[in-house]
């Protein structure tokens, strides 16, 4: 999927670096496993550039479907020009399992001397029809710091172990 550019009061917000891309992981060999190679289709959500709704928001800034109205969200749309690269990036990432099927990473960014937290959370299946692996970047978004108490620890995992099971069909174990 390519994204159409964004207009808002005539400024135009490209979304460009959101289009789909095909990108090929590599798991280096070790003593008892030999080189392994992942060709993963990536999309990205536009839950990476909106927030959720509010009865406040102007209505111009409304993005998405009656069933999923979002408003758009400057802040997330700029930080999203780091996803590319993060998500290239993930076989040297931390990453954890949320326990819901899907995956965390949290990138640290720094905008004029402020650090920003910034959570990434993806999916990855298989299609069954072209047994390709599919990575989806269902939501990003900068950390709310006053909430962190509220989340629970997720566990961390491979990359690696992700993306082995998830081409051969294994389910991936969620220790809580």
């Amino acid at each position: 999927m390519a994204w159409q550019p964004y207009t808002y009061h005539g400024q135009v917000f490209n979304l460009a670096h959101l289009d789909e891309f095909e990108h090929i992981f590599v798991q280096p060999a070790d003593k008892s496993k030999p080189e392994r190679t992942y060709r993963v289709w990536v999309r990205f959500s536009h839950h990476c550039f909106t927030e959720s709704s509010k009865d406040t928001d102007d209505t111009n800034l409304r993005f998405g479907s009656p069933k999923d109205a979002r408003t758009f969200d400057v802040l997330r749309w700029q930080l999203s020009q780091h996803l590319p690269d993060v998500i290239r990036s993930l076989m040297q990432r931390t990453i954890s399992h949320t326990g819901h099927n899907n995956y965390l990473t949290i990138e640290i960014l720094n905008a004029r001397g402020t650090r920003i937290e910034y959570e990434v959370y993806f999916d990855l299946h298989r299609n069954p029809s072209d047994k390709r692996i599919h990575l989806v970047v269902t939501s990003a978004f900068p950390r709310d710091m006053a909430r962190l108490h509220a989340r629970p620890n997720f566990n961390k995992i491979r990359f690696s172990t992700i993306l082995f099971n998830v081409q051969h069909n294994k389910p991936i174990r969620t220790q809580r």
